[in-house]
């Protein structure tokens, strides 16, 4: 009650700290999952001696995990809520850092990467869209935008501290100084985030939901429209393009730091790939919901690939020189192009179906995206350097770049 109290004297709506807590979220454990770990892709190569398409292995099960997982979480924060889902995520997140620190084979490390895959999928978008939700009748669209920017924000900067605690000790206590960082967090989220407005005898901002408006997904829904909707050409083309999407910007962003420092870059410089990719990034998701509303989506969609594409062959071609150039525009591409995927999904298919559906685009966009880091591993073992693996990606943006132009708008 005392906590109720201060609460009602906050200046601002209670709902906003909520937003901060879920934006601490992401960029802690996405910066971690996505961008904190290859750091040590290096150090752990030399250390353990295998390859890299071996090591990026695990980038595919941690992907794979976390799709397959989504179910059950959505489930679990259904029945139980969405804090003890996020203190779950926080805590394997943390016990996944820490056992990093003992491993002595690709086993080791493939296990650890289902404990990464079940954090994911306990602090994704769904579970932020959940409690924002019950927080937000209006301006929900601004309270997710500032909480999802945590995840290219933690992506941007989280890989310079791993290389500065790298600078100071060896990786092996440097991983295990990461992994203190979720269990900081647990205690401030506990204390601040509560489920919903009537923990705190307050009202949502903009007021109680329409009477009688239902949770997204609460109708029983005919399977039989789903399965009909996967066997169009629309859900097949759509899957194939977002599939090469993922694949094609997770085959840089897995391997931007290996990659910097085998065109000479130092560590810290190399980790610097990353804040390029991802603030370019943000920027990209920013700019592509400005752009839809003046040229709608499927041109503008079809400009973010490209800048993809573009950004490959700068990194083909021009090497060190253009590499700072190559990740911005991978970056900015890969931003819009992710915010559209799921823009053209949701406008594409009905939407008593779409649920479901997104559900299957969520293990689509997963196989690619891993696909993209491990495949790209490969190759470069196989090859000794990244230029086919990148060809490749330019290949598969040229088939998305047209593929795009044969979705069928859905019928009304």
């Amino acid at each position: 009650m005392t906590f109720a109290r201060t609460v009602a004297r906050l200046p601002v709506f209670y709902g906003w700290v909520i937003v901060g807590c879920m934006f601490l979220l992401l960029w802690t454990a996405h910066g971690l999952t996505l961008a904190g770990i290859p750091v040590f892709d290096e150090l752990i190569l030399e250390e353990l001696g295998i390859s890299r398409g071996t090591l990026k292995f695990r980038d595919f099960i941690t992907v794979m995990c976390a799709g397959l997982s989504g179910p059950l979480v959505g489930y679990f924060a259904d029945r139980y809520g969405a804090r003890p889902v996020i203190f779950a995520g926080l805590l394997f997140l943390s016990a996944a850092l820490f056992f990093y620190s003992t491993i002595s084979s690709p086993t080791h490390i493939y296990l650890i990467h289902v404990l990464m895959g079940l954090c994911v999928s306990a602090t994704n978008i769904v579970v932020v869209v959940v409690l924002l939700s019950n927080w937000f009748v209006t301006k929900r669209g601004i309270a997710l935008g500032l909480a999802l920017a945590g995840t290219s924000l933690g992506s941007a900067f989280l890989p310079q501290l791993s290389a500065w605690l790298i600078g100071q000790m060896h990786w092996r206590d440097a991983v295990q100084v990461l992994g203190c960082l979720p269990i900081v967090l647990i205690p401030v989220l506990y204390l601040l985030v509560r489920e919903r407005p009537s923990d705190l005898s307050v009202q949502p901002l903009g007021g109680e939901a329409a009477p009688g408006t239902d949770p997204a997904g609460s109708h029983d829904i005919d399977m039989s429209e789903v399965w009909a909707q996967v066997r169009t050409f629309n859900f097949v083309l759509l899957g194939v393009i977002a599939a090469l999407i993922f694949y094609a910007a997770n085959a840089f962003i897995q391997h931007t730091f290996l990659y910097l420092r085998d065109q000479g870059f130092e560590p810290g410089a190399a980790a610097t790939g990353f804040t390029v990719i991802f603030i370019s990034g943000l920027v990209g998701k920013i700019a592509s919901g400005f752009l839809v509303e003046k040229w709608g989506v499927k041109p503008i969609w079809i400009g973010f690939q490209a800048f993809i594409l573009v950004g490959a062959l700068v990194m083909i071609f021009q090497g060190a020189e253009g590499a700072w150039i190559g990740l911005s525009c991978i970056g900015f591409g890969w931003g819009g192009a992710y915010a559209l995927t799921q823009l053209t999904i949701s406008n594409t298919f009905p939407p008593r179906a779409l649920g479901r559906l997104m559900g299957l685009f969520v293990i689509i966009e997963a196989v690619g995206a891993g696909s993209g880091s491990w495949l790209t591993g490969v190759l470069f073992d196989s090859q000794g350097s990244y230029d086919l693996a990148f060809l490749l990606t330019v290949g598969f943006m040229v088939v998305t770049i047209i593929g795009t132009r044969f979705l069928r708008a859905r019928s009304p």
